[in-house]
């Protein structure tokens, strides 16, 4: 099924780009997504592997950071190992090529690093 929206809204391996801001079709394919995260919570079904991380990315390109946050302290977005190392890696490699590159980049990212460091720290 997400394979077909996939298909239908002509997304490629560009959406995985975490330095863009998502358009209508990566909003239409996150809200999809999410719709199938419901069921498949409903239904006790499993995931494939990747899913909770390529929400996650879409949802960092399609939604308002505080709305982002929201999203994950209600468990809707999970915050991936594969995820925030991502993220990592992007604010360090656009700060190797440009030194305003790190200074916006971190501005949209430290809020979901503070929220990390308060999940592990409450655990």
């Amino acid at each position: 099924m997400l394979e077909s929206v996939w298909l239908k809204y002509k997304l490629g391996p560009l959406v995985l780009c975490l330095k863009q801001q998502g358009s209508s079709a990566e909003w239409a394919v996150f809200h999809v997504m999410c719709r199938i995260l419901e069921a498949t919570k409903t239904l006790c079904l499993p995931l494939p592997p990747g899913y909770h991380t390529l929400l996650a990315v879409l949802g960092v390109r399609c939604l308002p950071r505080h709305t982002f946050l929201q999203y994950v302290d209600h468990g809707v977005l999970q915050l991936t190992e594969t995820f925030v190392s991502r993220q990592v890696h992007t604010a360090l490699h656009t700060h190797t090529h440009t030194h305003t590159g790190l200074k916006t980049h971190t501005t949209c990212i430290y809020p979901v690093y503070t929220h990390i460091h308060l999940i592990y720290q409450m655990a």
